[in-house]
């Protein structure tokens, strides 16, 4: 596309009036900055205490789920085997009391699923309860091992907590509840939760149930089911709170509960506001205002940089502008090279397909001069015709093969059906005379039906073959033609025992007019391979060579499993429709 000078110099401009307009944009930007980090400074207080708390908050949660943890795993190994031990029609209670014994429990009791006591071991409460209504048995009767409230036992008084755990027997659900001793879980709660605070001197933890009273502590100085010694706490638990700050004895203080899944328990942590809020407090406020200062420095100093960086990207801006034209340029130079080349490939199958008839004029007149006046001239002479003929057949031979690999690229792909086996039987057939004179023994495989354009396919397995029988030193040549399947389509082969390829020149085969041997030794154009290759690439596949086992060369090629069918290429001008023929 031509633009003009104006044009040009004004997409030029463009870039320098957006750079210059960055300095005073970032200017401004920078201000805004400022006043939003002054802002920052108000609220980072705020911000501040709110992480402080969630941290807080967290640490409870993770205490609470660990700790509900442990019991699940617990109830999961016991469930297991209790459908097995107190699923029949008939419970022992002498089995189950004596699982009571050597779990160090204070009672057992099996429930089915109305709530009824199929068995229980003697100091088992049972009289004058409705299971089906305490909270406990009712969520385990919906599938879910339970903790209990802390309870007095009915025959002693001792705290007791109720573990109510699921289990399936053939006739319907069922619940086995044991009555754990709270002094036992008292210790083993609060051993593990004392871990929870952070250190502080002024923490608390504690695991409280739904009323308020105490199921574990590291405070030796209370026992299972006493209330929280902290009243401020106690009454803010009572409320229903979840989390906040309270009066408590020495001060104002922080709390947070989270509950224990598996129960109605809580884990509770507290502290004072002192300790848990001190890192943002006291001297540790003017911190923030002295980064506020260095950033403040700091914008001062870009902004001078900036200005500098400016000018630097004017120039480079000019350069990529004067690299955009360059670009340009090349696409139109690649563009003019493309049509060129569509030109040149037009040209060539003209000038060979109209050379063709008057060659073939000169090469009649030349033999039949030869032939009428063979031996009326001098040896010097039949000598001479005979050059002649020699070179009009090359030049011929040439022609040919230029038109062939002209359709190759001009005529449109045909794509269809094939059956591989026929269209090797017909390139076969159009090399009988060569095959008989050469004594040469054809093997083929089994072959498949694939989608491609028979003649171009057919002119490849020519070409091949050809060249199998054509180079060998063998008095009976074997040439083998065989296929495989791949993920993507076939790969054809074509092996034959002939003189082989050098390494060196495996490239160099498949190039046009490109021969290894002199002309008096092998006959040829050196076109051939070209064709192949061009045949392969517009079925959307490749060719390449390589040693055949035993000496001599195997030449492999793919056809896809689904060919595009092509328009021909270079469109312009007349199109070659002739089929292709067999260069013997």
């Amino acid at each position: 596309m031509f633009r003009s000078p104006r044009t040009a110099a004004r997409d030029r401009t463009a870039p320098d009036d957006r750079l210059r307009a960055i300095v005073p944009v970032a200017a401004v930007l920078i201000l805004v900055l400022l006043g939003l980090f002054a802002y920052e400074l108000a609220d980072s207080q705020r911000q501040a205490r709110a992480d402080i708390e969630r941290r807080f908050s967290d640490r409870a949660a993770v205490t609470a789920s660990l700790s509900g943890a442990l019991f699940q795993v617990a109830a999961q190994q016991t469930q297991q085997d209790m459908a097995k031990r107190f699923g029949g029609p008939r419970v022992s209670v002498a089995r189950l009391a004596d699982e009571v014994r050597r779990g160090n429990q204070a009672y057992a009791m099996i429930l089915d699923g109305d709530g009824r006591v199929l068995a229980a071991t003697r100091k088992a409460p049972t009289a004058g309860r409705t299971f089906r209504r305490e909270a406990h048995v009712r969520q385990a009767l919906e599938g879910e091992a339970i903790l209990s409230d802390v309870s007095r036992g009915a025959d002693t008084g001792a705290p007791v907590i109720e573990w109510a755990l699921p289990f399936r027997a053939p006739s319907g659900p069922r619940v086995r509840v044991n009555g754990l001793s709270a002094p036992l879980i008292f210790a083993f709660v609060g051993g593990y939760i004392g871990e929870a605070p952070s250190g502080r001197s002024g923490d608390s933890a504690a695991v409280v149930d739904s009323r308020g009273r105490l199921v574990g502590s590291p405070n030796p100085d209370v026992n299972p089911g006493d209330q929280l010694s902290d009243r401020g706490l106690r009454a803010a638990i009572a409320a229903g709170r979840q989390s906040g700050s309270y009066d408590g004895e020495g001060g104002e203080r922080h709390f947070v509960s989270s509950p224990v899944p598996g129960s109605a328990w809580r884990v509770v942590l507290s502290a004072a506001d002192s300790e848990l809020f001190a890192s943002v407090s006291g001297s540790r406020r003017t911190v923030p205002w002295l980064i506020f200062a260095a950033f403040a420095l700091s914008g001062i100093v870009a902004l001078v940089l900036l200005r500098r960086v400016v000018h630097g990207a004017r120039d480079l801006a000019a350069a990529n502008a004067e690299l955009a034209q360059s670009n340009a340029a090349l696409e139109r130079q690649s563009a003019e090279l493309s049509r060129s080349n569509a030109d040149l490939e037009q040209f060539a199958y003209v000038t060979s397909h109209d050379l063709a008839e008057p060659l073939r004029q000169v090469s009649g007149f030349v033999q039949l001069l030869g032939e009428r006046y063979k031996g009326q001239l001098d040896e010097q002479a039949d000598e001479f015709i005979a050059f002649t003929v020699d070179g009009v057949a090359r030049m011929r031979r040439l022609i040919d093969d230029l038109l062939a690999f002209s359709r190759v690229g001009k005529a449109e792909l045909k794509v269809e059906l094939v059956d591989t086996s026929k269209v090797v039987e017909g390139a076969l057939g159009a090399l009988a005379s060569r095959i008989e004179a050469s004594h040469a023994e054809i093997e083929v495989g089994e072959l498949p039906t694939i989608e491609a354009d028979a003649g171009q396919l057919g002119q490849l397995f020519l070409n091949l073959v050809a060249n199998a029988l054509k180079f060998t030193d063998k008095d009976t040549p074997h040439v083998r033609i065989s296929a495989a399947s791949q993920d993507d389509g076939w790969v054809f082969t074509v092996t034959d025992d002939g003189i082989g390829v050098d390494e060196r020149h495996v490239e160099k085969i498949f190039k046009m007019f490109q021969r290894l041997h002199a002309r008096d030794e092998y006959e040829g154009t050196g076109i051939g391979l070209a064709i192949c290759r061009a045949i392969a690439e517009r079925h959307g596949g490749r060719i390449w060579h390589t040693p055949a086992p035993g000496g001599g060369s195997a030449f492999h090629f793919t056809i896809p499993a689904t060919v595009r069918r092509q328009a021909p290429r270079g469109a312009t001008g007349r199109v070659a429709t002739a089929p292709l023929s067999a260069d013997e």
